[in-house]
Parts: C-alpha cells; sequence; structure tokens
C-alpha cells in the first residue's frame, strides 16, 4: 500500500487516504494481535480496498 501513498502525489488525494487508511490499521494489527496478524491483515485489505473502491467509483 505505500505505493497507492505514493501514486497520490501524482493522481490525487484518494490514494494517499486509502493507503493510509489501510497502513494505520495494519501497524496497528503487528503490534497488539501478533497471533491473529494473517486474519486481521486480510480483513483490513479487504475493507481498505473496498472502501477505497466505492469512493473512487462514486466520484
Amino acid at each position: 500500500m505505500p505505493f497507492d501513498m505514493m501514486a497520490g502525489v501524482w493522481f490525487g488525494r484518494a490514494f494517499v487516504v486509502i493507503g493510509a487508511s489501510i497502513v494505520a490499521p495494519t501497524l496497528i494489527g503487528y503490534h497488539l494481535i501478533p497471533g491473529l496478524l494473517l486474519l486481521w491483515m486480510a480483513a483490513v485489505n479487504r475493507g481498505g480496498l473496498t472502501l477505497g473502491g466505492l469512493w473512487m467509483q462514486r466520484s
């Protein structure tokens, strides 16, 4: 997702917001629930990309 955030420099703030909304919860899960990290990352990434896609489709 950091590449999405870098793409935001050229393509708009939507990529920065989507990337940050996925990176922040992933880092939180990495530190707070290391035993369930893979499940946590799957939920966070799926949710973030789904919401980002809906947001970009709307505009």
